[in-house]
């Protein structure tokens, strides 16, 4: 009946729009958007009916490198074909980490299913320790005094050359002797 129909379209509107990622599911062949969640809506607005790419990312071309991935894919059972990648948005200036799946749309034809979870504060933390590891790797190296890394049983794990040097000793041989 059409209030069952209704139900069950209700309720899988809730499930998707409780995500806190962006849900989108565009055609396979012409990219047209089909359906988005309440979560890409608050992102990108209303882009329901257009091109995904078009309204997705500035100055493209052409369809992202992620679906012409798949774009020959042959028709048949579903879902043969996914993808998962990590891409900074220029437009909304995020870093998403999204999962692409093909699946069959309710008019039976292909269609591309995207999830993509916002990890800016991820990415965000991840240039920091690579900056602070960066920081600590050139102080530990060029430290005028000897120093080394060690395992809990005395093992060097890295020394610096002014350990080197004072002990007179190449870093691989100091990195096969015991502290």
């Amino acid at each position: 009946s059409e209030e069952k129909l209704t139900n069950a379209y209700k309720q899988f509107a809730i499930v998707l729009n409780s995500f806190d990622a962006m849900v989108y599911v565009s055609d396979w062949e012409t990219y047209k958007v089909l359906f988005t969640n309440s979560y890409m809506n608050k992102a990108y607005g209303n882009i329901v009916g257009k091109i995904c790419w078009k309204c997705l990312r500035e100055d493209q071309p052409d369809s992202c490198q992620f679906c012409k991935q798949h774009s020959g894919a042959p028709k048949g059972d579903y879902p043969p074909f996914s993808n998962q990648w990590e891409d900074y948005n220029n437009i909304s200036k995020t870093w998403f980490h999204a999962q692409s799946r093909q699946i069959q749309w309710v008019d039976g034809n292909k269609a591309r299913l995207v999830i993509a979870t916002d990890i800016t504060q991820r990415k965000i933390i991840e240039s920091a320790l690579m900056e602070s590891e960066k920081k600590f790797r050139s102080f530990f190296d060029n430290a005028g005094i000897g120093m080394s890394l060690c395992d809990i049983s005395g093992n060097y794990l890295k020394v610096n050359r002014a350990l080197c040097q004072m002990l007179g000793y190449s870093e691989q041989v100091l990195l096969n002797k015991n502290a």
